[in-house]
């Protein structure tokens, strides 16, 4: 399983499908650029309103990847969603959040080819992870 665990502005809430889920679209923000899309799934009941764009919420969520070449998002399922206190539309909103500006990210899989640095300080290589359920 593949988790991500950080803050997400969100934009555009709708109701994807009937089984009872908001969608927003967002980014994952990475530390080089551009950030990753992104749709994020939250538990909605019925006649529940949707977050305002540009609420920042805390969340914690499974992960579907796509695979390269696939034009498909990123989806974040959440497990847990909390919205930052105050209103999206003040101009000191974003001064609330904590200084923790990129997700973590948690995977447990095999790793599929050897590891090389990257820009002489991160380490990178392929991890082979099931899909989630």
């Amino acid at each position: 399983m593949f988790t991500i665990v950080g803050f997400f502005m969100l934009k555009d809430g709708n109701q994807r499908n009937n089984r009872g889920h908001a969608c927003y679209i967002t980014a994952i923000s990475t530390l080089k650029s551009p950030n990753i899309p992104a749709e994020l799934y939250a538990f909605s009941a019925a006649g529940d309103t949707f977050f305002p764009d540009h609420t920042i919420v805390f969340a914690i969520g499974k992960v579907f990847y796509p695979p390269p070449g696939d034009p498909r998002p990123v989806i974040i399922d959440t497990l847990e969603i909390a919205p930052l206190p105050g209103s999206p539309s003040s101009d000191t909103y974003i001064d609330s959040m904590p200084n923790f500006r990129h997700p973590a990210m948690l995977a447990c899989g095999t790793v599929s080819s050897a590891a090389h640095t990257v820009d002489n300080r991160a380490i990178k290589f392929s991890l082979m992870i099931q899909d989630y359920i």
